[in-house]
C-alpha cells in the first residue's frame, strides 16, 4: 500500500510571474484559478490554497487599480493644485507675518485704548491664520485618488440646471467635510503632510528612506510635492481662480 503523502496539507501556488506581469498577468491568474475552483474533483489542500491565492490576488489587483487611479487623477488636475498650492503658501506666509507684527506690537504698546485696538486686531489676525493654515493642509493632503475641489474657485450657480447645482453642492459638502477633518489632524499634529514639509517643498530624499522603506506618509509627500514639478514658465496671476 502506498504510503500517504505528509505534505499533502501544504499545497501552494506560485505566483511570482502573475505579480511579475502586473495587472494582465493577476487577471489572467485570477481568470485561471476561479475555473480551477469550479472543478468539485479538487483535494481539499488544492482548493484551499488556491482560494488563499485567488483572495490574494484580488487585493492585489485593487492596489495596483487604486495606484493607476491615483496616478491618472493626479495628472488630470496637476496644474490647478501647482497654483493652488503657491497661492495658499503665500496667504499662509503673509498671514503669518501679520500675526507675528501684532504680537510684537501688543507687547509694545502701553496706551490702554491703542492696546485694546491692537489686541482686537490681533485675535482676528490668528484667526485668518488659522484659516490659512487649514487651506495649505487641505491641499498637501488632498486624497491623490479623488477628483480635486478646489479651494479658490468660484462657481456661478446661477441658470445652472439642477443636477448641475447638485453636483455643486455635493463638492462643497465634501470640500467641508475634508477641511474640518484636516484642521482636527492639525490641531492633533497627525497631518501625514506637516505643513512645515510643504512649505519647504522637501521630497523624502534622505538615505534612511532608502534603507528603510517608504512609509504611507512618504508616499503621500512625494505624490504631493510632486506637483511642484511644472513648467516654470507658465506664470499666472491670482486672478486665474477668481
Amino acid at each position: 500500500m502506498a504510503k500517504r503523502n505528509e505534505n499533502s496539507t501544504q499545497a501552494s501556488v506560485d505566483l511570482t510571474k502573475a505579480l511579475m506581469h502586473g495587472s494582465s498577468g493577476i487577471k489572467k491568474k485570477i481568470r485561471d484559478i476561479s475555473r480551477l475552483l469550479t472543478k468539485d474533483t479538487l483535494p481539499a489542500d488544492v482548493r484551499v490554497a488556491n482560494e488563499r491565492a485567488l483572495s490574494t490576488l484580488k487585493l492585489e489587483l485593487e492596489k495596483i487599480q487604486s495606484e493607476q487611479k491615483a496616478k491618472k487623477v493626479a495628472l488630470r488636475y496637476h496644474k490647478v493644485r501647482f497654483f493652488e498650492k503657491k497661492k495658499a503658501i503665500r496667504f499662509y506666509k503673509k498671514s503669518k507675518r501679520e500675526v507675528e507684527e501684532l504680537e510684537t506690537k501688543l507687547n509694545e504698546v502701553t496706551g490702554e485704548s491703542e492696546r485694546k485696538d491692537t489686541k482686537k486686531q490681533y485675535k482676528k489676525a490668528k484667526r485668518v491664520f488659522e484659516h490659512c493654515k487649514i487651506d495649505l493642509a487641505y491641499i498637501l493632503n488632498y486624497p491623490k485618488d479623488e477628483k480635486y475641489i478646489s479651494l479658490y474657485t468660484k462657481t456661478v450657480v446661477e441658470n445652472l440646471p439642477k443636477k448641475a447645482i447638485d453636483g455643486i453642492n455635493r463638492a462643497n459638502q465634501r470640500k467641508e467635510a475634508l477641511k474640518k477633518m484636516f484642521a482636527e489632524q492639525l490641531a492633533n499634529n497627525e497631518l501625514p503632510i506637516s505643513l512645515e514639509e510643504g512649505l519647504s517643498g522637501q521630497v523624502a530624499k534622505d538615505s534612511n528612506n532608502k534603507n528603510n522603506g517608504t512609509s504611507k506618509k512618504t508616499t503621500n509627500t512625494i505624490q504631493n510635492v510632486d506637483d511642484m514639478k511644472v513648467d516654470t514658465k507658465e506664470k499666472e496671476e491670482d486672478n486665474f481662480f477668481e
